[in-house]
């Protein structure tokens, strides 16, 4: 899962880089000109990978689905928060202030209520209309909206099997989204319920599925998705490639494929522990590497392919190092305290800390 997880966190590092390299290095317009090379043609595509956060949704939904399904009815919401708290917002916070300095050094207006409503994540609601000077904990806002909602399934009649709660769950949200078009922007939470509902599945079901359903479904769906993005709505695109994400995460995860072996390697795994921090830190790299360091080089704006394979190596490097040093500094004490605890109740009480959650 550590694998997966840093492919999601590529995604968006790709997104945020070639999409920086395309407006503010080479001054491309929005979309594609008709005449347009293969190297400018991929920059447009390889810079769409907003899904990337979709994955994680998926994973982080499963995974708090896994605590919450294996309480056994235990389930205490008030440890659930301070464990989320801990384990979120120290990287977070201190992301927050130096990327919020950055982007006020570079004209940035200042908003002592855009500052605090930053500090609860609520530039995740567009209404509110916050300065976003940490644009990517948006999806953290989406994450802790999740933790708070839900727990309502524990309301639900206790007959209700955990599948069963996490349907209903997954269809109310979905429903929701597309009938009320003021909460229209909340649809992506539908991938942490389907991450839930995916996690309601006990372990043998899931393995029979992975054994059973051919790994080329999943990577279909998911190529149909990005292949057809541009010319779909986004609900309907966003519908297809939900499925796909699924099938995939499944497949790499509990089945035995190349996939699962490619996830499995050690730099794979690696990466996928610091991907939080590569996540909340990757602006910052791209930012240093784009306004400070690429023009050291000196190397010229017109030259697309010199400037991408510069960029990418450069910048994705700085990020990997704020990311390792930010995961020592903030969160690789939360782990031991966590491992600290599991170890001494049994082997399976440590599991969960694999996932790096």
């Amino acid at each position: 899962m550590d694998g997966l997880r840093f492919y999601a966190a590529l995604l968006v590092f790709m997104t945020h880089c070639l999409g920086t390299i395309r407006t503010a290095l080479l001054s491309y317009p929005p979309v594609p000109a008709v005449d347009a090379g293969l190297i400018s043609r991929s920059l447009y595509f390889f810079a769409d990978g907003n899904h990337g956060v979709d994955i994680f949704f998926v994973l982080s939904g499963y995974l708090m689905g896994v605590k919450f399904f294996g309480s056994r009815g235990n389930f205490s919401y008030g440890r659930f928060i301070q464990g989320r708290f801990s384990r979120i917002y120290p990287a977070f916070l201190a992301s927050y202030l130096v990327v919020m300095v950055c982007n006020m050094h570079f004209g940035w207006a200042w908003s002592f209520n855009s500052f605090i409503a930053g500090l609860f994540f609520l530039n995740a609601v567009p209404a509110l209309d916050v300065i976003p000077y940490h644009y990517v904990s948006w999806s953290i806002g989406f994450e802790f909206l999740f933790y708070l909602v839900f727990p309502a399934l524990l309301f639900l009649p206790a007959r209700f099997s955990s599948f069963t709660k996490a349907t209903i769950a997954v269809v109310i949200v979905y429903a929701v989204t597309f009938s009320v078009p003021e909460l229209t922007w909340l649809l992506r939470m539908t991938g942490l319920f389907l991450g839930l509902w995916i996690a309601s599945l006990d372990r043998n079901m899931l393995q029979k599925i992975a054994d059973r359903v051919p790994l080329w479904v999943g990577l279909a769906v998911y190529a149909a998705y990005l292949l057809s993005r541009g010319s779909l709505p986004y609900p309907v695109a966003y519908s297809l490639m939900l499925p796909g994400i699924a099938l995939i995460f499944i497949s790499s995860v509990f089945g035995s494929n190349w996939l699962n072996r490619l996830f499995s390697t050690e730099p794979l795994r690696f990466l996928g522990t610091i991907s939080y921090s590569f996540y909340l830190w990757h602006t910052m790299g791209i930012s240093i590497g784009t306004f400070i360091l690429l023009p050291f080089f000196g190397v010229p704006r017109t030259d697309t392919a010199l400037t991408i394979a510069l960029m990418l190596p450069l910048t994705f490097c700085l990020s990997v190092l704020m990311a390792f040093v930010s995961f020592k500094l903030f969160e690789a004490s939360y782990f031991r305290k966590r491992l600290q605890i599991a170890l001494p109740l049994s082997p399976e009480a440590a599991e969960p800390l694999a996932l790096r959650r």
